[in-house]
């Protein structure tokens, strides 16, 4: 494991933006393939464009989502709309076809009943995953894997339904969500953590004390 410390958001995007290109270029150049998790926040609008304008054969790259909310992929808070918005559109055209992408979100009324469904199409996404890009919240979640959530820890699967966080009063309760597991997060040849500001590195320091 290494840790890498930038004085700007900007600066570590930008860094794992030519990490994360250089994992896909030699994935393709190796099996004719690859395959990268994406996660949704704020830092990704960020990111994104940084790796939209990298040298990778995108019409070998099969992307996937870690986490989504279950709204569609037209509201604000989807992060297959994220991923559309600020990766795929600044793709530049060309003669290519863009990468294969494969959204959570399925038509079922609810996560639990969109898990069969997400299963089968995530069958399609090459594993292990080459990349897997990461944040993580001030209360320690990952993906949409919050610290003491029920369902999730040892999930035999690819995905879980999760409720997503608990809400404050006086503020409405979050969408529901669907979340790769982490068996499914674990098989993968390189997982990249991005954190930025100080709520969030404490939370990553009190989860890597022994006990």
């Amino acid at each position: 494991m290494e840790e890498f410390t930038f004085n700007r958001l900007e600066d570590a995007c930008r860094s794992l933006a030519a990490d994360l290109a250089a994992v896909l270029r030699d994935a393709v150049q190796a099996r004719g393939r690859a395959s990268l998790v994406l996660s949704g926040g704020r830092s990704p609008k960020v990111l994104f464009p940084l790796l939209a304008r990298q040298g990778v054969s995108w019409d070998k790259v099969h992307l996937t989502l870690a986490d989504e909310r279950w709204v569609s992929p037209t509201h604000a808070d989807s992060n297959e709309g994220l991923v559309r918005d600020y990766l795929l559109a600044g793709l530049a055209p060309a003669s290519q076809s863009g990468p294969r992408f494969t959204g959570l979100k399925t038509p079922a009324p609810t996560p639990g009943e969109g898990l069969v469904e997400c299963e089968a199409r995530l069958a399609a996404v090459p594993r292990p995953f080459d990349a897997v890009f990461l944040g993580a919240g001030a209360d320690g979640h990952i993906a949409s894997l919050f610290p003491g959530g029920e369902g999730w820890g040892d999930a035999p699967g690819r995905v879980a339904a999760t409720p997503g966080p608990k809400h404050s009063p006086g503020h409405p309760p979050d969408h529901p969500r669907i979340s790769l597991t982490p068996r499914a997060l674990l098989d993968s040849r390189a997982i990249y953590l991005l954190l930025s500001g100080a709520e969030k590195m404490r939370a990553y320091r009190r989860a890597r004390r022994p006990g």
